[in-house]
């Protein structure tokens, strides 16, 4: 029976310390190698995931997307890094196309650099509290 996807938590490829910090793109034991055909696969179906958290909260679809694609552990060698990416661009061209159609969107298509710029400094912001905690120094916020 397949894990119900509710939040970032519950994606495969997240990791949550115990400490709190989060992994958001953190393949651990499932580059189980095969022909580059198979892992650009399981990259599309790790995409899915985030098609299936986009029904339940598209903003945190959104913010899980774009951690993976900062990631420092998003590694293009691989290939379910390929396979994800692939995934994205498909459906990025779908949404051109249908901005050049003038087709209506159910969101504002403009970037929201203060968005993007939060995302980032939210993530480091997180990791040095992580590594606080780890020498057990008290951080200045309680973590998410």
């Amino acid at each position: 029976m397949a894990t119900e996807i509710t939040s970032r938590d519950d994606l495969s490829f997240t990791l949550r310390e115990k400490s709190g910090m989060r992994h958001d793109w953190h393949l651990g034991k499932r580059r189980r190698g095969g022909s580059p055909s198979e892992s650009m696969q399981r990259g599309r179906m790790l995409f899915e995931e985030i098609a299936k958290l986009a029904q339940v909260d598209e903003f945190e679809a959104y913010s899980a997307l774009l951690a993976v694609l900062l990631s420092e552990k998003w590694d293009s060698s691989f290939g379910e890094e390929n396979g994800l990416a692939d995934a994205v661009v498909r459906l990025v061209m779908v949404g051109l196309r249908a901005r050049m159609a003038r087709a209506a969107l159910p969101f504002e298509p403009s970037f929201n650099p203060t968005h993007a710029e939060w995302v980032s400094v939210h993530a480091r912001l997180d990791s040095a509290e992580a590594q606080l905690a780890s020498m057990n120094l008290k951080p200045w916020r309680k973590p998410a």
